[in-house]
């Protein structure tokens, strides 16, 4: 969970595959298989928020701003003007949670993308919530939301994404 935390996807991928050989039994392939498609939903949010950062400015409401976003690190500028390189790894959650809200919850930035595009990162975007969202109350109305248009966008997705999280069954309609 450390390197979930720290954004350190592609080694939690390594050490999920590592696994792969030691498994036996249908039901813990699967749930590894489904740990590692949510893994990869988690970097694929990660490299979309990087895209993302850098084609729209973000200002968080306390009055930072991102000035460039890369693979390693985040340029952020505080309110008083000082710019600061923080790395991926100390990017919390709260941050996160601003990003996913300004580029995928807020509907004027997310009709910006392609269906597919937003869509998969409305998948995306509730792992990461289901993930980090350590079950508060704005973490379960964000997933409902995204969840409830995630099967709005795409029905014909609606199967897979319920396979893929099965959390949403008593969430949405």
């Amino acid at each position: 969970k450390e390197s979930l935390l720290k954004h350190q996807y592609a080694k939690v991928l390594r050490e999920l595959r590592a696994l792969e050989g030691e498994l036996r039994h249908e039901e813990g392939r699967q749930a590894l298989a489904l740990a590692v498609r949510r893994v990869t939903c988690l970097q694929s949010l990660r490299e979309f928020m990087i895209k993302r950062l850098n084609e729209v400015p973000y200002k968080d409401n306390v009055g930072w701003s991102v000035e460039k976003a890369g693979p390693r690190a985040l340029t952020l500028r505080t309110a008083a003007g000082a710019v600061n390189e923080v790395p991926w790894e100390s990017v919390n959650n709260r941050a996160m949670a601003g990003f996913i809200k300004f580029y995928i919850h807020d509907e004027q930035q997310a009709k910006a993308l392609k269906l597919r595009e937003r869509h998969a990162q409305t998948i995306n975007a509730i792992v990461y919530t289901l993930t980090f969202g350590e079950g508060t109350d704005d973490a379960r109305a964000m997933i409902r939301t995204l969840g409830q248009r995630a099967v709005d966008m795409l029905p014909s997705e609606r199967a897979e994404t319920l396979r893929l999280l099965p959390e949403l069954t008593t969430l949405i309609d």
